[in-house]
């Protein structure tokens, strides 16, 4: 804001000057044709007028400049206690989180056991049940339980842990 306030005293300063060199040509009357009307005025007041039109253009400019800033800032303000109030939620449900998925890899242990046991009595009833085998390599079902792969990936705590 401050830089504007230096520009405008240079402007006026600069004006001023110019003003007072040329004040005997700025005050001699000059025709001036407004289309629906022809009078004649001094140019010193035609140039204070249009200095003038463009100083309340400016003002409007920089009214609404400053308007939406302040709207941006209030919406950006707004924003920023929405999230930091979804961080705290966060933090909060946090927690909870971690006991769900820990009492999900514990049901998905048990499940995994369960299937590995079966998999395992099924292996020992086939063979109880199957032929001898004749001279060769072992089928890929006979060479015993195929490894799963993990679902859920180990806590960082347990690196030894399996699923």
């Amino acid at each position: 804001m401050k830089t504007k306030i230096v520009i405008y005293a240079i402007a006026a300063v600069v004006l001023g000057a110019f003003f007072i060199a040329n004040w005997a040509l700025l005050s001699s009357p000059v025709p001036l044709n407004l289309l629906f009307a022809s009078v004649e005025t001094p140019l010193a007041i035609v140039l204070l007028l249009l200095a003038g039109v463009v100083l309340a253009v400016d003002f409007a400019v920089h009214a609404l400049a400053e308007h939406a800033w302040r709207v941006d800032r209030r919406k950006l303000m707004a924003a920023r206690v929405t999230a930091e109030q979804n961080a705290i939620h966060i933090q909060d449900l946090r927690p909870s989180m971690e006991r769900e998925f820990a009492a999900i890899r514990a049901q998905l242990d048990r499940v995994l056991t369960g299937v590995q046991r079966l998999a395992n009595d099924t292996m020992e009833v086939a063979s109880l049940t199957a032929p001898a085998p004749a001279a060769g390599p072992a089928p890929a079902s006979a060479q015993g339980p195929a490894t799963e792969p993990e679902l859920i990936p180990p806590r960082s705590g347990d690196p030894g842990r399996r699923h």
